[in-house]
């Protein structure tokens, strides 16, 4: 386009009108190109939205629905272990158990588990006494749940403890009741 307006300046000479362009001269790119049609048509009428909240339906507890056994809330062993939450064990309709955490949080520490203690509470290893390991805890905040191996007598258990295994220290306890 340069080149071709530099021609005709040149052609034309300094001071009189350009000459017009013969077909020879203009580049491809003079030449306006039509801009692309498109046929689309909308087959569907465009989504209405709806302007009324959703109604709530109430859901109707079943038959296979687990029902509360036992329940307790987390504390802390002491001032330096920290814990809060809810344990609650829970029977299903097949006769299972489950123990489910809510809420729950317990401060850090290694390789920590789930143990069912047959003492009420007990802060300290010494007075661990009896207990039943249920599981590796998954994480140190969040509900979750552990399954509670066939045949536990829930009724030799009083409290549900946190427990450090290589500091032999409990972390935080819950009294079921």
């Amino acid at each position: 386009l340069i080149w071709i307006t530099m021609v005709m300046v040149f052609t034309s000479g300094c001071g009189t009108s350009p000459a017009t362009p013969t077909a020879s001269q203009v580049s491809v790119a003079d030449t306006p190109s039509p801009l692309p049609t498109s046929n689309f048509t909308p087959t569907q009428p465009p989504l209405e939205i709806p302007t009324s909240e959703p109604e709530a339906t109430e859901i109707q507890p079943t038959e296979s629905a687990a029902v509360i056994l036992l329940q307790g809330k987390f504390e802390g062993a002491d001032q330096d272990h920290t814990g809060a939450g809810t344990a609650t064990i829970y029977q299903r309709a097949d006769g299972t158990y489950y123990l489910n955490l809510e809420n729950f949080s317990v401060c850090c520490g290694p390789d920590l588990y789930v143990f069912f203690v047959r003492k009420p509470s007990s802060a300290e290893y010494a007075e661990l006494g009896e207990f039943l390991e249920i599981s590796s805890l998954a994480a140190i905040s969040g509900d979750q749940d552990y399954e509670i191996p066939e045949n536990t007598d829930l009724s030799q258990f009083k409290s549900v403890a946190v427990y450090c295994k290589p500091f032999q220290v409990i972390i935080a306890f819950a009294t079921m009741n």
